[in-house]
C-alpha cells in the first residue's frame, strides 16, 4: 500500500526471492529473510579463489596494455571515491565487481564471470553486509595495487600469496 504496488507484483518478487533462497514463507506466519549459512559462504569464497587466482594468472600471461590500463583506470577510481563525501559501499562494490570483470573478459573467460554471477546472489548479500561494516576502503585498494604490480611483473607467486591481512579481496 505504501508504494502504490498490487499484490501480484509482490508476490512474484517474494516468490523470486524464495528461490533464491534469500526468504522463507512460514504458513500462517508469514515470510522470513533467511539466515546466511557460513559453511556455504565459505565454499564460495574457497572456489572464488581458486577461480580467480587461476584467471589472474592467465590474465597476467596474455593482458593487453589497453585491459592494464582498464585496471589501472578502475582502481583510480576507486581511490577517487572513497574521498567523495557520502559514497556507498556499493558503489565501491560496483567498481570492484567492473575490474573482475575486466580480468575475465580479457582471458576469454566470461561465460565463467556470468555463471558465477548468477551462482553469486547468495555470496553477494554476504558480501555486501561485508562491504557494510568494510571500513578500510583503503586496504582494499591497496591489496588491488598490489595484485596489479604482480600482474605487471608476471609474478605469479605473488598472485597467488594472501595478502598481509590474511583476507583476500573478493
Amino acid at each position: 500500500e505504501k508504494f502504490g504496488v498490487s499484490r501480484t507484483p509482490v508476490r512474484d518478487a517474494i516468490r523470486l526471492l524464495q528461490e533464491q533462497g534469500f526468504v522463507k514463507n512460514v504458513p500462517y506466519q508469514g515470510v522470513f529473510v533467511t539466515l546466511l549459512s557460513l559453511n556455504y559462504i565459505k565454499q564460495m569464497i574457497y572456489m572464488r579463489v581458486a577461480v580467480e587466482t587461476s584467471v589472474l594468472r592467465d590474465f597476467a600471461k596474455a593482458a593487453s596494455e589497453f585491459a592494464l590500463e582498464d585496471i589501472r583506470y578502475l582502481i583510480r577510481k576507486q581511490e577517487a571515491l572513497i574521498k567523495e563525501p557520502g559514497f556507498t559501499p556499493e558503489q565501491f562494490y560496483r567498481l570492484d565487481a567492473q575490474m573482475h570483470a575486466v580480468w575475465f573478459e580479457a582471458t576469454k573467460r566470461t561465460v565463467l564471470w556470468d555463471m558465477l554471477q548468477k551462482q553469486d546472489l547468495y555470496y553477494t548479500r554476504f558480501r555486501m553486509l561485508d562491504f557494510t561494516t568494510e571500513t578500510d576502503f583503503s586496504r582494499i585498494i591497496k591489496e588491488h595495487k598490489r595484485l596489479l604490480n604482480c600482474i605487471e611483473q608476471k609474478d605469479f607467486k605473488g598472485i597467488e600469496e594472501e595478502p598481509d591481512e590474511g583476507k583476500f579481496d573478493i
